[in-house]
Parts: structure tokens; sequence; C-alpha cells
């Protein structure tokens, strides 16, 4: 995960960080939204390497994540859009960053605030059409090992990762431990 966050810093630095050195552009207020199975902190090293080169960042913490104890059966997709709104408040010009499921957020977002709304940048994120849930985009892709692992539990509302699947689908990239 370490990896991908640290990549993530990289691709949003070449975004930002480069434009705003040559002094073309001023500093952007940067919106970020994490996936499904993280939290804002997963992105604090991003946020800090933005805010070198003067961009504003927001992490924002998605209900029922990180240390957040909202209750899975009152999590909806209006309620993160609602929570992402709140941070932007009345700022335009953002630039919303979604990564994994944070792309299916923001896009909901700018299409309730378009006019705050100057770019989306999806990292590494699903970008839904109208109806689509995040399963049913996951199911479709073959060449991603989550069909393999996903174990969602209707019961409480939640989908998982099974223990097996845990490094293939979240570090497949990372170093093999020599033993």
């Amino acid at each position: 995960m370490k990896k991908s966050i640290t990549t993530a810093a990289v691709i949003l630095m070449t975004a930002f960080g480069t434009q705003i050195q040559a002094n073309t552009v001023s500093p952007s207020t940067i919106v970020i939204v994490h996936g499904a199975w993280s939290s804002a902190k997963d992105f604090k090293d991003v946020e800090a390497e933005l805010k070198k080169s003067g961009n504003e960042v927001i992490t924002v913490n998605l209900p029922g994540h990180g240390d957040d104890k909202t209750p899975v059966s009152s999590l909806t997709l209006q309620g993160y859009v609602d929570v992402v709104k709140k941070a932007i408040g009345t700022r335009k010009n953002i630039t919303l960053v979604g990564h994994s499921f944070g792309g299916m957020v923001v896009s909901e977002t700018a299409e309730q605030i378009p006019g705050q709304i100057k770019k989306l940048i999806y990292l590494c994120a699903y970008v839904p059409n109208n109806g689509e849930s995040l399963f049913s985009i996951s199911a479709a892709d073959k060449e991603t090992h989550i069909g393999q692992y996903i174990q969602p539990d209707e019961k409480s509302g939640v989908v998982g990762i099974a223990k097996e699947g845990i490094l293939d689908f979240f570090a497949a990239d990372a170093p093999k431990k020599n033993s």
C-alpha cells in the first residue's frame, strides 16, 4: 500500500508541482478521496508533498473508514458525497482526486457541484456508468484479481478480501519477502 501511495504522490506532484514551480499557474485546491479499503490517513504523505508546492490539500475521510464509526447500515454514496461537498465548502476551481472506489465518489460530487470543480483525476479509480456499482464494475474486469478474492457479506452489508488474496490484490508489485 505504501508503494502505491508513494506512486500517487509522484503522479500528483507531476500534475501540480512542476507547473507551480514554473510559475505558470497559481497553486491549486486539491481534494483527495480515498478508496474502499483505506482512509484519509493513507494519503497524509501525499498531502504533505503537495502542500510543499503551495497547494491547499484536503484529504477527505469517508464515513465508516479509518477512525470513523458510522454504522455500515448508514453508509450511502450520497453520504460520502455530502462529506466531500462539506469539505469543499464554497471553494471554487477544485481538483478532485478519486482513488479506486473514490472515483465513484468524485464523479457524483462533480455532477452535483459542477460549477466548483475544475478538474477530476482518477487514480487507479472506478468510473461508473449510471446504474453501475463497484461490485458490478470489478466483476466485469477480467484483468483484476479482485474476482478471485472478493467476499461480499450481504447480511452485514460489507465486502472484504480473502486473507490469502491481500498481498496479491493490494501489493502485487511489492518485492517478495526472502525466506
